[in-house]
């Protein structure tokens, strides 16, 4: 917004900073006061907008990269996640089946005598 409004203030980059602030705070007297400004200019906000992209573009293609970036790095993670679930999943299906054909075999209830020698007495 300042590369486009502060020549049409003479240069002033103070007064350019106000109708700034004024607008990017977003009351509409401030917004219909900067789109006149521009407008006796024979300009549109969608120039002023274009400008602005013009002259941050190197910071928007670098949020961009970054954004590229974390999500690469997340489908990543998503990917390793997915891998090791089923792999888990793998070993207890594995376990399960273990238990499944495991033998089992019954045991005779132990000897009363036996159990009354190990009981311990408060």
């Amino acid at each position: 917004m300042l590369p486009v409004i502060t020549p049409l203030l003479d240069g002033d980059k103070g007064m350019a900073q106000a109708y700034a602030d004024t607008w990017f705070e977003g009351s509409p007297e401030d917004v219909e006061d900067v789109e006149n400004l521009l407008s006796g200019a024979g300009l549109t906000m969608d120039a002023a907008m274009a400008e602005t992209l013009a002259t941050n573009l190197d910071d928007f293609e670098r949020i961009d990269d970054r954004l590229h970036y974390a999500e690469k790095r997340r489908a990543a993670a998503w990917r390793d996640l997915h891998r090791h679930r089923e792999a888990l999943a793998a070993q207890a299906q594995k376990a399960v089946e273990r238990i499944e054909e495991a033998e089992f075999k019954t045991i005779a209830d132990p000897d009363p005598e036996r159990l009354k020698r190990h009981v311990i007495r408060l």
